[in-house]
């Protein structure tokens, strides 16, 4: 199950998916059908548009798109306009459905503190726990991979997130989202203090605070609407973790949560805290190296603008004192990412690469994070990213904007008069 909606794969017009799924329509006897895989394609296209933003699970929306789809034929020749009336009528229906209570349910490796309360994360309510409500269904009859996963971890600390969806995938979204923010915000935490990594012994996931095996759906009786589980979760199975750092913890959640859903700033923070959680639990170095390294792209440019010398140039600028050993730091990382992305080199010093990338992109969301009431826009971050290092430098600067605003305050625009002939 995917945790995350994937970028729109089609936008603007949808004159070419209307007459390529003109040409995948069949007829048979009062039945109009569409030949595969050519209407799959599309589906997928019609899921990644404009007129289904808002919903977030992508299931959902490649459901819908395959219902517009089926309207629009209904409707006649498929035209442009005749899917963007039924994208649009599906959407409107699904908002508008009530939402139903969800239970989500998996075990976490981290032990419960004393005194943990319940966190409230966007609109769903996550405890920790030691035993189960019995109430929850985590049987399994005639599936054995199942059951052998759920015998694993037969005792807690279990993570529960209660919250409201219109769907079942809105529900695992949502959810995973919220618990994959909580979980960013401990081990940014955790790896506050210096962090070593040793490339030696089994495939391990570098995410201290990890789910698993198994997780579950619940309708608020308990009953099970569904379960998948971790492909990468060990057999072995990592032992409950203990974080020595929960009042930085505590603080860290509560400068999330005042300006989470209060502007682009805000959202911006939950959301590269999830990917910066999500980017430590791959079991593949590889895989977690490139996506802490895209992480680190968007906090030092927008999204979608190239330019690497600018990424580099912000990342080791923004540790104090930085000189030339931190810029060949980043920019050997830099090399590696290309090497990788593009080569399809591997190395087999990946753990310490993302060990070194790891400091990058810590320091700058602890700090964007604590200093967020600072920047009104992410703009101004990046900015402050890019500024001098040398104090006299910096003082000379702050000197020359003050005598540009005094000069503009104090002197009138003149406009230079033009002979006339």
């Amino acid at each position: 199950m995917p945790r995350t909606s994937p970028d729109d794969l089609a936008t603007g017009d949808l004159a070419p998916i209307a007459i390529a799924l003109e040409g995948f329509r069949q007829k048979s006897g009062s039945q109009t059908t569409f030949s595969l895989p050519g209407f799959d394609q599309a589906q997928l296209l019609l899921a990644g548009t404009a007129e289904l933003q808002g919903i977030i699970a992508q299931t959902d929306r490649f459901r819908l798109a395959g219902e517009a789809a089926h309207a629009a034929a209904k409707l006649g020749p498929i035209t442009a306009k005749s899917l963007r009336k039924t994208l649009s009528h599906a959407r409107s229906v699904f908002l508008q459905q009530r939402p139903t209570t969800y239970v989500f349910c998996s075990w976490i490796t981290v032990q419960i503190p004393a005194g943990f309360r319940l966190r409230r994360m966007g609109n769903w309510s996550i405890r920790l726990v030691d035993h189960l409500p019995r109430r929850l269904d985590r049987s399994f009859p005639g599936d054995a991979l199942a059951e052998r996963l759920a015998a694993t971890v037969r005792a807690g600390p279990w993570i529960l997130a209660t919250g409201l969806a219109r769907t079942s995938s809105e529900a695992i979204v949502s959810a995973l989202e919220q618990i994959d923010l909580l979980r960013g915000v401990w081990n940014l935490a955790h790896r506050s203090a210096a962090w070593m990594i040793v490339g030696v012994g089994p495939p391990r996931s570098l995410n201290a605070i990890q789910l698993g095996p198994l997780h579950t759906l619940h309708r608020s009786d308990g009953v099970r609407v569904g379960y998948w589980w971790e492909p990468g979760f060990p057999p072995w199975g990592p032992l409950p973790f203990k974080l020595d750092n929960w009042k930085f913890a505590k603080r860290l959640e509560q400068s999330v949560r005042l300006r989470a859903n209060r502007d682009s700033v805000g959202d911006f923070i939950r959301r590269s805290l999830v990917r910066y959680c999500r980017g430590l639990d791959p079991w593949d170095a590889e895989l977690s190296f490139i996506q802490l390294w895209g992480l680190l792209e968007l906090l030092t440019r927008p999204e979608g603008r190239r330019g690497h010398d600018e990424t580099i140039h912000r990342a080791a600028n923004f540790f104090t004192g930085a000189g030339e050993f931190e810029r060949r730091i980043i920019t050997a990382l830099a090399r590696e990412r290309h090497r990788s992305i593009h080569a399809g080199v591997a190395s087999a010093f990946r753990l310490q690469n993302v060990g070194m990338l790891h400091e990058f992109v810590a320091g700058m969301l602890q700090f964007l994070i604590l200093k967020n009431e600072e920047f009104r826009t992410l703009d101004e971050f990046r900015s402050f990213l890019s500024l001098p290092q040398d104090l006299d430098v910096l003082k000379r600067g702050i000197s020359l904007r003050r005598r540009a605003v005094r000069w503009r305050e104090l002197v009138p625009t003149r406009r230079r008069r033009v002979p006339t002939s």
